[in-house]
């Protein structure tokens, strides 16, 4: 799978205002100009004898909380004739888990910008793009991610004395919102986890002192968690030097925030990086669907 990774931040103060500024709204549009431009162009370098035959366009918590949702898909369908699906919470946390091609005994966390994923196996099972396999894995989504959580906070992590007073800032205004109860039931003594999302992807990054690594040289990294906490020290110590380039150095330490928060509670040993996400789940739940039509 191609792909091309913009950061828009379409939940940009939104955890604050509930409502989706203009200027986001413009710039998100912008930026959807900009990947169809990419579809085409791709295809165009590998000369495809047809244009794009299909475009979806999915949305997750950004759109799901945002009081003006409809105002944004209006644009979207407006200005390029394409619907927007905005994803239950069930279905971003589904998607996410079909898109990891580990075992799929092992528990996955998600942490985007707008919320955290946890999904849980109730038993290994193949995975179908069914209702069947929706009944055999335990969802959990909390609405709050790297982003939310900058915007709560009202602070840059710069404007803390040091990193134990931002934790414990942060950390209280987590426990208002993910509720550890919620998944309890579903702990098991489980060694590894795997790791989806952005704030992940960073993590490893610096984990192996590389900018500018692909998708797929990452794909599997497995990171113990002594390893991990070095790191998340080091990051949160040094986030804008290494991360200026990709913009996502001021959100980082929050998604960090959210990931030491959980890990204890989880009992986890292990994390597995992943680099794909519910996109690739959504996109690879269509094609095996035209597949079986076919």
């Amino acid at each position: 799978m191609n792909q091309n990774v913009y950061y828009t931040r379409l939940g940009e103060n939104l955890a604050k205002k509930k409502y989706l500024s203009k200027e986001v709204i413009s710039r998100n549009l912008e930026t959807i100009g900009k990947i169809i431009k990419d579809c085409q162009t791709y295809l165009l370098s590998k000369k495809h004898p047809t244009l794009i035959s299909r475009i979806e366009i999915i949305a997750t918590e950004s759109l799901r909380s945002a009081k003006n949702n409809s105002e944004f898909t209006h644009d979207v369908k407006k200005k390029f004739g394409l619907d927007v699906r905005i994803l239950s919470e069930q279905e971003e946390a589904f998607y996410t888990y079909y898109s990891n091609k580990f075992p799929k005994n092992i528990p996955v966390l998600d942490i985007g910008g707008g919320s955290t994923e946890l999904v849980f196996p109730l038993k290994t099972t193949t995975l179908k793009n069914d209702l069947s396999t929706r009944l055999s894995i335990s969802t959990h989504s909390f609405p709050v991610g790297s982003v939310y959580l900058k915007d709560l906070c009202k602070k840059n992590f710069i404007d803390f004395p040091n990193i134990e007073i931002f934790l414990e800032h942060n950390f209280q205004i987590l426990k208002e919102i993910i509720h550890t109860q919620a998944f309890n039931d579903n702990l098991k003594k489980n060694e590894m986890i795997i790791g989806v999302g952005g704030t992940f992807f960073n993590i490893a990054k610096f984990h192996v002192r590389k900018e500018n690594i692909n998708f797929k040289k990452m794909e599997g990294l497995v990171i113990s968690i002594d390893d991990f906490k070095r790191i998340l020290n080091e990051i949160c110590n040094s986030p804008f030097s290494f991360f200026k380039e990709d913009g996502s150095s001021d959100v980082l330490p929050f998604g960090v925030t959210i990931v030491l928060y959980l890990l204890p509670k989880l009992q986890v040993k292990k994390i597995i990086i992943s680099c794909k996400g519910v996109r690739h789940g959504y996109a690879e739940s269509i094609l095996t669907s035209l597949n079986e039509k076919s």
